[in-house]
Parts: structure tokens; C-alpha cells; sequence
């Protein structure tokens, strides 16, 4: 639930290593111990997995030490549709324990494109996506808009790019559209997906809104910013104990951790006058303020531009990279820092196809009923005004954000500076 000492922060690592319960190799073992248990038809395995062995112990320390515990496991919540986790096993082994399962709830609209750059930016075990690959043209095949013009455009004509194997990322509308169409079959589950999964495992679920306006303090507080976590107690569900808000908390919070923390985990104030005294001492200690923002954002999971590695793979389709000579990555990077560091311009200013506002209306429909749940599960009124203000904010994202947009790269390579910059790169 919460946790309310000062642990050190390597204290709080190992514990947190100990009970990755969703981890690769621990998932497997609680799987096993699910179909064995079942096959059997008991309650409970004869002997528990190693990985919750240790997870039983450490919280069972922890319980009889009178601490309480916050802990942060996105892939539990990941794992909440289809996957199979053994949640029944988690609510034995947390039947002594007051839990609140919270839950950050962003707009549909919003969280479809960060999922998409979340699976297509390039990170640790994504090899594919640092190779190159040689695929045949279909038109607009989603390795970035007119790809295929870039490199010919006659349908069924291969590019020039050499072939290793890699991957091809598709546009983030297409993907969306997708997702829209087909949601079950989204890579990872939505908020309130995950909200419902566990409200249906008799979890009592908070859901948090990522996006609070100043305007919105007086919905906040009846979501659970104040008093009841989630405006009922419907389905079987526990009723938090006491009121949400914590003692402390000395105005609302700026930052999303310290928001969900301070206003919505119950009990949770010790966490939280924590939370409140490092921005303070970040507010005061100007000098270091950069110093510890520059921190926070490498320890941050960030969203990166993949309008780069749309024109690098591009390029090398048109034949003005030579993938032998230079990696998929080295060429992305290259191009992001010509682009940003050399000209001075950001990732949005360069040639963007951007799906038509008829095109996008099946997503603002789905991010509209996705809204109408949430509010469905706070036991609020989904009205007029709602529905305005969320219209309102895709309009904005849609415009303004081009968050549904994706690289031209057929228009970026017709640029004289980039022929240029590509002639320089072959040499």
C-alpha cells in the first residue's frame, strides 16, 4: 500500500529486485505453479516458486514490522488482460494487508501514441530495430509516410536498403488505427483495462486521472482526491481506509508522482512529506536544480522521435545511405543531430503526413467511450461540458501536437540540405 518510514534508496532497490514478480523468468515459474495447482484442483501449491518464496518472506517481514509498502510494477498491471497472472496467489498472500491498487488513467488519444513510440524507440533488447531491412513496396507501408515514392514509387519495386534482418516500424496513425479497430489485441492493456482486470479480481482499484487542470480540483476530489479512492464500493470492492489526502501536503502537487503519492495513495504521508522535501530543497538549491532534473529524466523512461529513424530508413531505401557501411543507429543519430544540433530545429519542423481529421474521428470516438468508462467507474456524469473540454484537448493534440503525425520522407528527401547531408554521409 504505502510506505510511511524513511528506507534508504538501496534498501528500497533491493527490496524492489527482490519482488519483480512480473519479471521474464519469475512470470514463468508462477505460471507453472498456476497450471500445477489447477491440474491438482487446490487452493494453493504444495511448494511456492523461488521468486515468490522471497516475495511471501520479504512482505511478510515487512508486515510484522508495521511498514507499509508502495510498490511500483507496471508489468503486473501489463499482465492484467490474457496473460494469465495468478492474481488469486496475490490475494492470499496480501489478505493481511489493506491494498489499493492505483491506477494512472491518461487519455486514450494521448496513450496510443506514447505506446506506440514506447515499442518502437530504440532501447535494450530491441536489436531488430538497429538493422537495417529490405522490404518490398506496397505504398504507404508504414516505415515512415511516402517511403516508397522516395525510393521509386511503383508498387512492387524493392528498396535499395540492405537486408539485416530488421524491423519495420509503422506510422503511429497506423498502428493506432489498429489498436482502435482491434483492441483486444493492443500489446499492452490500457488504464482501464488494467482498472477492471482488478476491480474483477476483487482488488480495490483507484483510478487517477493523469491530467488534472486547476479547474478540475473539485472532480479530483471526488475521483479521490479526497475521502473515497474511486466514488463507491461497487463489485465487491474494499472502501479505502480513511481519507485519501495526506497530511502535509501543503498544496497541490506539480508533479505526476508526487500528485498520485499525496493525494490518492491513503496512508501514504510519510512517502509523501519525502516526496514534498526534495522539491523543496530542488526549488531552493537553484545550482543543482538542472543538475537534478538532467537525473530524474535518465532515471525517466522518455519519449524519443522516431522521425528520425523514418528518414534514415528512408534514405537508405532510396539508396542515399549505404546500410554496409553505416548501422541503422549511427544513421538515425547522425540525422537527429544534424537536424537539431546544426540547424536548430526541432523533430515536429521536419516534412510531416498527418492523417485528416475524418481519418482520426474513429480514435476521438474510442478516447470519448474510454472517458466514459472512467467516469462510469468514479461514479461520475459523462456530459456536455466533458465531452467539449476532451474534444477540445484533441483538437489540440491533433493540431497543435501533431501527435498523429509521422515523417514525410518522401518530401524530406526532394530537400536540397538533406541531398546534401546524405551525399556528405555516403562518402
Amino acid at each position: 500500500q504505502s510506505s510511511s518510514r524513511g528506507d534508504s534508496a538501496e534498501h528500497e532497490r533491493t527490496f524492489y529486485g527482490a519482488l519483480s514478480l512480473a519479471a521474464k523468468g519469475c512470470h514463468g515459474q508462477l505460471k507453472e505453479m498456476e497450471i500445477g495447482t489447477k491440474q491438482h484442483r487446490r487452493q494453493q501449491p504444495d511448494v511456492y516458486p523461488p521468486c515468490w518464496s522471497k516475495f511471501l518472506t520479504l512482505l511478510d517481514a515487512y508486515r510484522r514490522n508495521g511498514t507499509s509498502i508502495i510498490y511500483s510494477e507496471e508489468n503486473i498491471s501489463t499482465m492484467a488482460v490474457g496473460s494469465g497472472f495468478p492474481y488469486r496467489h496475490l490475494l492470499i498472500a496480501l489478505q493481511d494487508w489493506d491494498v489499493h491498487v492505483v491506477v494512472v488513467h491518461r487519455h486514450l488519444f494521448d496513450w496510443l501514441p506514447s505506446a506506440h513510440n514506447e515499442e518502437y524507440k530504440p532501447g535494450p533488447g530491441k536489436v531488430r530495430l538497429g538493422r537495417w531491412f529490405r522490404m518490398q513496396s506496397t505504398g504507404n507501408n508504414g516505415i515512415g509516410g511516402g517511403v516508397a515514392s522516395a525510393f521509386g514509387g511503383k508498387k512492387g519495386k524493392l528498396g535499395k536498403c540492405v537486408d539485416q534482418g530488421g524491423r519495420a516500424v509503422p506510422t503511429v496513425y497506423d498502428l493506432i488505427s489498429r489498436n482502435v479497430h482491434h483492441p483486444t489485441r493492443k500489446k499492452w492493456p490500457d488504464a482501464m483495462q488494467v482498472a477492471m482486470a482488478m476491480r474483477r479480481e476483487g482488488m480495490n482499484a483507484i483510478l487517477v486521472p493523469m491530467e488534472e487542470d486547476d479547474d478540475d480540483e473539485e472532480e479530483d476530489r471526488d475521483r479521490g482526491g479526497d475521502g473515497d479512492a474511486n466514488g463507491g464500493h461497487e463489485n465487491g470492492e474494499l472502501e479505502p481506509r480513511g481519507g485519501n489526502r495526506n497530511e502535509g501536503m501543503g498544496g497541490k502537487a506539480r508533479d505526476l508522482v508526487t500528485r498520485v503519492v499525496c493525494n490518492h495513495v491513503p496512508g501514504a504521508s510519510g512517502t509523501c512529506r519525502k516526496l514534498l522535501m526534495i522539491r523543496r530543497r530542488r526549488e531552493e538549491n537553484k545550482e543543482k536544480k538542472e543538475e537534478m532534473v538532467a537525473a530524474a529524466q535518465k532515471r525517466s523512461n522518455p519519449s524519443v522521435s522516431l522521425h528520425y529513424d523514418a528518414l534514415a530508413v528512408g534514405a537508405c531505401h532510396a539508396g542515399l545511405i549505404n546500410g554496409t557501411a553505416i548501422s541503422r543507429g549511427e544513421a538515425r543519430d547522425a540525422i537527429r543531430d544534424h537536424h537539431e544540433i546544426t540547424n536548430g530545429g526541432r523533430p515536429n519542423d521536419l516534412p510531416l503526413s498527418c492523417p485528416t481529421e475524418d481519418e482520426l474521428r474513429p480514435v476521438l470516438e474510442a478516447s470519448m467511450d474510454d472517458e466514459r468508462e472512467a467516469f462510469k467507474f468514479w461514479g461520475q456524469t459523462w456530459g456536455v461540458t466533458e465531452e467539449g473540454r476532451h474534444r477540445e484537448k484533441f483538437r489540440r493534440a491533433m493540431l497543435e501536437g501533431k501527435k498523429f503525425c509521422s515523417v514525410d520522407s518522401a518530401r524530406a528527401l526532394e530537400e536540397e540540405s538533406w541531398i546534401s547531408f546524405f551525399a556528405v554521409m555516403r562518402k
